[in-house]
């Protein structure tokens, strides 16, 4: 999740996190992130 939230801070992430707002037509768009997790037991 640090890793998202830095790439999201860079420069590169707020130009792509701002091409998206301008392309979605539904509104400001929903990022649903996701983490997986696999348990040997």
């Amino acid at each position: 999740m640090d890793a998202l939230q830095a790439c999201a801070a860079s420069p590169g992430g707020q130009e792509t996190l701002a091409h998206a707002e301008q392309i979605s037509s539904g509104g400001k768009p929903v990022f649903l992130v996701t983490d997986e997790a696999t348990v040997n037991l």
